[in-house]
């Protein structure tokens, strides 16, 4: 239920919007077009701004979502579209198979992972010389954190947007606000667990110049956009 709440939560912040012409660059000028979800999840994060970059490119583009945990039923859940698949087997972002070919995504998901383990991700994906875009909508912000208090609230009277719609969902929701409760507190932590864009910078600072990373932050809507745009520079000589 939560991942379900996150899901329509994102819908409706468009969090995603400040990377869509990134992204799209990317495809356009890697010829790609497939995006690679890491840390999926729920699944719902990354799909609007799959739907946005087809938009910009005017052309499909396909979208596999991967987890080391993965659920595959999460797809019944989604809104139906074409190009969708979820990878049934494991999939460790810092050693992403070969044969997953494509921009990799972490979409509101690398605070999750350990420093040691953030870097091995971005340092993989320079490894297999592969795109790699990653954004989060927290940030290592005392105010920003202690905000978080005001939003179980506005989760529970939101419950009535989450798919799919059940009684049960309506009574953990309101009757007994447990889904807010814990939405509140993981955002709490995921301000806490944050990389702040000098600590991403650290990250990559001894990979190899024949890869490129770009790192900044935007506002969007109040929020904090922390973004890391990772690709691989073209040797001299190559078309």
């Amino acid at each position: 239920m939560e991942t379900d709440f996150l899901r329509t939560l994102n819908g409706l912040a468009r969090t995603w919007v400040p990377l869509r012409d990134r992204v799209a660059a990317l495809l356009r000028a890697t010829g790609k077009r497939r995006l690679v979800d890491l840390c999926s999840g729920g699944g719902g994060l990354v799909l609007p701004l799959r739907d946005g970059v087809a938009r910009a490119l005017g052309e499909p583009v396909e979208l596999v979502l991967t987890d080391l945990f993965p659920n595959p039923g999460v797809l019944a859940h989604l809104p139906p579209s074409e190009g969708i698949t979820y990878c049934p087997l494991p999939v460790d972002a810092r050693r992403v198979p070969p044969e997953l070919d494509g921009v990799r995504t972490i979409c509101l998901g690398l605070h999750h992972l350990r420093p040691v383990d953030a870097q091995a991700v971005l340092v993989d994906a320079a490894r297999a010389r592969q795109p790699i875009v990653v954004f989060e909508g927290t940030a290592r912000s005392v105010p920003l954190a202690l905000s978080m208090a005001f939003l179980p609230p506005v989760v529970a009277a939101l419950s009535p947007l989450s798919r799919p719609r059940s009684m049960r969902r309506l009574f953990w929701h309101t009757v007994v606000p447990v889904v807010p409760l814990a939405v509140g507190w993981d955002a709490f932590c995921s301000c806490l667990r944050s990389y702040e864009p000098s600590e991403l910078a650290a990250m990559t600072a001894d990979i190899p110049p024949d890869y490129r990373f770009e790192i900044g932050r935007d506002r969007w809507l109040g929020l904090p956009i922390t973004w890391l745009v990772g690709y691989p520079v073209p040797t001299r000589g190559a078309t």
